[in-house]
């Protein structure tokens, strides 16, 4: 059953000149036309270089920041649009982790006040806030005296678990995680992750898990969609991006995610890109990733790929796999074969 749709989702930001009088000179294209699907209980990862839309695309979702076009539906509910007071009964059900953990706690209230925040906006009496806040400590892993201390007494991974408990407080059914583990350090980020994996299967969880390390996004994730200048790339089961990638900028990507086998290693080519981004704030007619792109200067003659921007298409898959989209031209040249920068399951796990 299909718990998130977002259908070419677009987040627009203009770009004002004056002082007195301000007038339009640009729009910021952060996200231009993003289609998403999630099903519930499972885990979308969704993953690019840093600016690329993708915390854009997840405060969209939730309301956060308006929507230029587009659709979002949850549970088949249209959110695009609604007033905040029209937003506050899907809250209870979509719920966020943000970035830091330092900045996203407030400093001035205890461990039990943070996490029973959203308890007391949605009016829960006070013994049964408590009480749920008790056990919210227990399902994080955290102690129960730790209620009564302040955010600034804990490391950041026990800061990360206070988000989490809040983000868990009214029992929603989908949570956006917006890089929840980018600031941590690499042995505390596997100890948040193992936590994620843990909750999603006891509370039947879903997840949209946003991040940039490609090898955090293949632990946890079911599917994978790749990022690229506000549109999707590529998208993808997790087993058949990371082995049989066919965009080359996620094959790019891949190509720099280490294998822990120094013979794997050694054989594979590291995929480095030339050319200059293009500007978010200019129109691009074309592919955004044509100037960028390796693949272009062997199979675009025609010059396709500055004239018409490709669509996010389904490919012919193998037996047994699920539905593969990309968005490029010439992804057919890499069907058949092992594309550089792809990583068999095998060799990550």
């Amino acid at each position: 059953m299909t718990l998130l749709a977002v259908s070419d989702l677009k987040v627009h930001f203009p770009v004002e000149k004056g002082f007195l009088i301000k007038r339009e000179v640009g729009r910021i294209r952060a996200v231009d036309g993003v289609s998403l699907e999630l099903e519930r209980g499972g885990v979308l990862g969704l993953v690019g270089e840093s600016g690329c839309g993708k915390s854009t695309t997840a405060r969209a979702i939730i309301g956060l920041v308006p929507v230029t076009e587009g659709s979002v539906k949850f549970q088949g509910d249209e959110l695009t649009g609604l007033r905040p007071y029209q937003f506050r009964p899907i809250r209870r059900h979509v719920q966020m982790v943000f970035q830091d953990p330092y900045a996203s706690l407030d400093p001035r209230l205890t461990v039990g006040a943070i996490v029973a925040e959203p308890l007391r906006n949605y009016e829960f009496k006070r013994a049964e806030a408590q009480k749920r806040v008790l056990e919210l400590l227990d399902l994080v892993g955290l102690a129960r005296s730790y209620a009564e201390r302040y955010p600034h007494e804990f490391s950041g991974g026990q800061r990360q678990r206070i988000g989490i408990a809040r983000a868990l407080a009214l029992s929603p059914t989908l949570l956006v995680l917006d890089e929840p583990v980018s600031a941590l350090d690499v042995s505390i980020q596997a100890q948040i992750v193992n936590l994620l994996v843990e909750l999603k299967a006891r509370l039947n969880l879903a997840y949209l898990f946003i991040a940039h390390d490609l090898a955090v996004v293949r632990h946890i994730s079911d599917r994978v969609a790749v990022m690229y200048l506000g549109e999707i790339a590529e998208l993808a089961s997790r087993d058949t991006l990371y082995a049989r990638p066919l965009h080359p900028y996620t094959q790019a990507l891949l190509s720099a995610v280490p294998v822990p086998d120094p013979e794997v290693e050694s054989q594979r080519k590291r995929i480095l890109l030339e050319g200059d981004v293009p500007s978010p704030d200019r129109e691009v007619v074309g592919c955004k990733f044509a100037s960028r792109c390796p693949l272009r200067a062997r199979a675009d003659s025609a010059g396709r790929c500055e004239k018409e921007r490709p669509p996010l298409r389904p490919l012919p898959t193998v037996p047994g796999e699920s539905e593969h989209k990309v968005a490029c031209h010439y992804a057919e040249l890499s069907l058949g074969e092992t594309p550089p920068g792809a990583i068999v399951p095998a060799e990550i796990e």
